[in-house]
């Protein structure tokens, strides 16, 4: 649950980051707790707290060093914002026209725009 409800996770790679973390993991029944180890089967400890961690700072670590795991923090494309689309039924000129992409003139013109000029 930790790696499927991690927003950060690319949605794809979730059953991937499970089967890698999986075998680190194991539930204790008499502490009603997930027991994370490290690769010598010890349970992992918080530094600061002296706790075994948890699953979720698992997957924290586990996403610090494996960036390909992890969403695009940035907006797709080059940054520039789009610009407005015209009012329904609105008219536009020539020179207008010219400065929106192919997309938004078949939006303009199916919402019923108009071209003058």
């Amino acid at each position: 649950a930790a790696v499927a409800s991690n927003p950060d996770v690319v949605a794809t790679a979730v059953d991937d980051l499970v089967a890698q973390l999986k075998s680190r993991a194991t539930f204790d029944p008499d502490a009603n707790a997930l027991i994370i180890k490290d690769a010598a089967g010890k349970p992992l400890l918080d530094p600061s707290t002296g706790k075994p961690i948890g699953a979720d700072a698992l997957v924290k670590d586990f996403l610090s060093t494996r960036p390909h795991y992890r969403k695009n923090s940035t907006p797709d494309g080059t940054g520039a914002a789009q610009p407005a689309q015209p009012a329904k039924g609105s008219t536009l000129s020539a020179a207008q026209m010219e400065l929106m992409g192919p997309m938004q003139k078949a939006k303009f013109f199916q919402d019923g725009g108009k071209q003058v000029g």
